[in-house]
């Protein structure tokens, strides 16, 4: 009886760790149309299928955002042997950009805790990793004449040691209230070789500020952000 139970015990474990794994957002990522061109025009993007963020939209956990006018982003990427594409058309009610320096990213409140100064202004947390890498850019739209602005760091190996890697091409414009961007991410920076059916898991999140000008200090109580976990497949 005993042991009948302890091997129950031992399939509801792996059961439920099986149904974690399968139960993952998942983003298919097509291979990349021969049009696009990655120059913030994103009007060849039109024939795929985007991953919407914003408030209600499947899978996001949207923090103190309710409305989804507020701001959205909708997130396209494709894939060939050299690169990783993405797309990104974005809106928000009141832009709020400013460029924060790798130096700068972390800021200390007046109670001594560290918050990522990036998510005090409109930034996009973009984090994909894998047994070999963890690749994280922080990127902002390019708003009046101002940005994008961005940084990027890249963690190599079963130690996770920080290593040298080149930016991504990311080009940006603004047209009738919608910024877009697009980005191009060369495989080779991150040491990984893409093949059909390699899944990656990733975290995009958006952070949003309707406090421009505003010191962080007023910042602190209004922080709201909309944030996507799951992984990217690349499918044929």
């Amino acid at each position: 009886m005993v042991r009948n139970r302890m091997a129950l015990l031992v399939f509801m474990g792996f059961s439920l760790s099986s149904l974690n794994v399968v139960g993952q957002a998942v983003w298919q990522v097509q291979k990349k149309p021969a049009a696009i061109q990655v120059d913030g025009f994103v009007q060849e993007w039109d024939a795929v299928t985007g991953l919407a963020l914003q408030a209600g939209a499947p899978g996001v956990r949207a923090e103190a955002i309710t409305q989804a006018d507020d701001v959205s982003v909708v997130a396209k990427a494709a894939w060939d042997q050299e690169n990783l594409y993405v797309a990104l058309e974005w809106k928000d009610n009141t832009w709020d950009i400013e460029r924060v320096l790798r130096q700068q990213a972390v800021w200390l409140t007046p109670q001594q805790q560290r918050r990522e100064r990036m998510l005090f202004y409109d930034y996009l947390k973009f984090q994909m990793t894998d047994v070999e890498f963890d690749y994280l850019l922080w990127l902002s739209p390019r708003i009046e004449n101002r940005g994008p602005f961005s940084w990027s760091r890249l963690l190599s190996g079963a130690k996770r040691m920080e290593r040298a890697t080149s930016p991504p091409a990311i080009s940006a414009r603004q047209q009738d209230g919608t910024a877009t961007v697009e980005i191009l991410l060369p495989w080779r920076e991150l040491k990984t070789k893409p093949k059909a059916g390699k899944t990656l898991p990733l975290t995009l999140l958006v952070a949003d500020s309707d406090l421009p000008g505003k010191p962080l200090e007023l910042k602190l109580s209004q922080l709201k952000s909309l944030v996507w976990d799951g992984v990217i497949k690349l499918a044929e």
